[in-house]
């Protein structure tokens, strides 16, 4: 049956069987014009999800469990506890009503330095923020504290490297006039140099353009972000680098846009262009997605599919619906020709000559 249909039947919208087909949760067939045709597995599949999902199990237990990674009973033990760690915070915003309510005092400029401290009070004792689970990631552990480990190592190697053979020579000139100076002195000097270019090496290649979509919104970072170079190689330290990103969540988003750009006359991508996706946010913040931040064709439809799931408005290309609905190499090559169509630069002569040269160069 077509998605419509499964949509019916399970109470679900189209947006979501897309969204749980794009993560791995289902896999329908697919017919030979590329739609979707779901059978009763698939709907009896779907009718589990919407169950667990209404239970507030999150995705990646979801999947564990249909991996048989993990039995029904283990989900629900694991949201039981979630469970109640949220009747713990819940009864703690209880007792500090019950305690403002008795004692029957107006919301003066003291009461309310009160509460704010209170509550403060109350966020520090909290365990460590949980985030959303991951949809999909740029970052692929290059955000940790065995990577970070790992290139400080290699910094060092290669710094000590051409320190020897450039420091070292340099040194021995510049000192060896001094007859109190000796070799050890001058390796140490070498080796202090090293780590110190090591380590200014290793905090300013923390900081660079990585993005995550996760179930509670998207979390994001660039050279222009506010959190500091320093900041940033401390948090990886803690392996909590999504605290230096900015973050939006799903509700704030206003419209995703997806759009392409020229490369130029050999690069790019299938037609020598390359796409973008722009967030737009209701307090009117703008974060641009670059292709460069996409690992091929599947990784920016899943994104695109995920973000068109999410946003209340999308600014359409051509044939969106149709776009997904087929499989990602399809949906890929649709968006490809609608914005090569929408580039009149190839409609040169510049460029009829260079691709009659090509051709050429082919037949030969």
């Amino acid at each position: 049956m077509k998605i419509k249909k499964a949509a019916e039947i399970c109470h679900m919208s189209p947006r979501n069987i897309r969204f749980y087909e794009e993560i791995g949760l289902i896999k329908p067939t697919r017919v030979e014009n590329g739609y979707r045709d779901y059978d009763t597995e698939d709907i009896e599949r779907l009718q589990q999800i919407r169950v667990l999902r209404n239970l507030g199990i999150g995705l990646e237990s979801i999947k564990a469990y249909f991996k048989k990674e993990k039995t029904f009973e283990q989900i629900i033990q694991e949201r039981k506890k979630e469970l109640d760690l949220q009747r713990k915070d819940m009864d703690a915003l209880y007792r500090l009503c019950e305690q403002l309510e008795h004692q029957d005092l107006p919301l003066s400029s003291s009461v309310t330095h009160i509460i704010e401290n209170t509550l403060q009070e109350k966020k520090n004792k909290q365990t460590p923020p949980v985030y959303g689970k991951l949809l999909s990631s740029n970052v692929k552990n290059r955000l940790s504290r065995r990577a970070l480990l790992l290139n400080l190592l290699a910094s060092f190697v290669l710094f000590m490297i051409l320190g020897y053979i450039f420091f070292g020579s340099l040194l021995n000139t510049l000192l060896s006039y001094r007859d109190t100076l000796h070799q050890s002195i001058i390796n140490l000097l070498i080796f202090i140099i090293v780590i110190a270019i090591s380590y200014i090496n290793c905090v300013y290649s923390c900081k660079s353009t990585y993005f995550e979509l996760r179930e509670d919104g998207i979390y994001y970072m660039d050279k222009q972000s506010p959190c500091s170079y320093w900041n940033v190689f401390k948090h990886i330290l803690k392996n909590d680098y999504l605290s230096c990103m900015e973050f939006v969540s799903f509700d704030d988003l206003a419209a995703v846009k997806v759009d392409a750009q020229t490369k130029g006359m050999i690069t790019g991508g299938n037609h020598l262009i390359s796409f973008f996706i722009i967030l737009f946010t209701k307090d009117e913040r703008a974060i641009r997605l670059d292709s460069n931040l996409f690992f091929g064709e599947d990784h920016f439809m899943l994104v695109f599919r995920v973000l068109h799931d999410k946003a209340p408005k999308w600014i359409d290309p051509k044939h969106l619906d149709r776009i997904l609905e087929l499989p990602h190499e399809k949906a890929y090559k649709i968006l490809d020709d609608f914005y090569w169509e929408q580039r009149p630069w190839h409609k040169t002569p510049m460029y009829q000559k260079w691709k009659t040269k090509q051709s050429k160069g082919r037949e030969k």
